[in-house]
């Protein structure tokens, strides 16, 4: 089943609470644009609306995976759920790759937080897709695909240098 390994119930609060994680991630990558982090250049933006397309469509992904929770995992409706977290991910990873590129050229942030927002794009290519496609509960509980990295990195307090 696709809810496996929980229950209808519980799958469907699971996916809840991932929807509500993953605006917390949305207010997280916005806090890289709010505090000048990447910059409002051409590259910037593109890199911005692209990672918050896929974070936005992912979002939307968690809480539409509820439908399907009732059937097989080779339905059409579970292909379609799990193309969709696939998509979102490559589109999420891909804008932060531009928008990290954007940030190292601008170097408004120096040292290690400068290249915070590549890492995250590049984070969700190297653990997080292959994850993706291993068993359906390691796919499932992929690591975190932004949270652990945003986690590890302590957002919140990152604040630009002094110049």
């Amino acid at each position: 089943m696709w809810s496996y390994p929980q229950g209808p119930g519980e799958f469907a609060t699971t996916q809840l609470f991932f929807a509500v994680k993953d605006v917390g991630l949305i207010l997280g990558l916005m806090a890289l644009w709010w505090c000048g982090a990447v910059p409002r250049t051409r590259l910037g933006r593109i890199g911005r609306v692209v990672t918050m397309s896929g974070m936005v469509g992912l979002t939307i992904t968690e809480v539409l995976a509820i439908i399907p929770l009732r059937q097989t995992v080779d339905s059409t409706a579970a292909g379609t759920m799990g193309a969709l977290y696939g998509l979102g991910t490559i589109v999420v990873g891909v804008g932060l790759i531009i928008a990290g590129i954007a940030a190292a050229r601008d170097g408004a942030w120096t040292g290690w937080r400068r290249w915070l927002p590549l890492v995250l794009g590049v984070w969700l290519f190297v653990p997080t897709m292959p994850a993706l496609f291993l068993d359906f509960t390691a796919a499932r509980l992929a690591p975190g695909r932004l949270g652990a990295p945003l986690r590890a990195a302590r957002l919140g307090p990152v604040a630009p240098d002094s110049h």
